[in-house]
C-alpha cells in the first residue's frame, strides 16, 4: 500500500501507537532492541512481518 497517502499514513500510526494483540506486543518488546523503542512502518517491516510470515508458512 502507498504510505504517501495522509490518511493512510495517520491510519497506520494510529494502529502502530494503539497495539493490542498480545502476540504483536510481544514480537515489539522481544525486537525492542532492533526497533530502538520506536514502532515505524519500516521496523514492523523488517523486524516483525518476517517472523508473522514464518508463522504462517510453518502453519502452528
Amino acid at each position: 500500500m502507498d504510505i504517501r497517502n495522509t490518511e493512510t499514513r495517520y491510519l497506520i500510526q494510529d494502529g502502530m501507537k494503539n497495539v493490542r494483540n498480545p502476540f504483536i506486543k510481544g514480537m515489539v518488546e522481544k525486537n525492542s532492541y532492533s526497533l530502538k523503542g520506536e514502532v515505524t512502518p519500516i521496523g514492523v517491516a523488517f523486524y516483525i512481518v518476517p517472523f508473522v510470515n514464518a508463522i504462517t508458512r510453518v502453519g502452528t
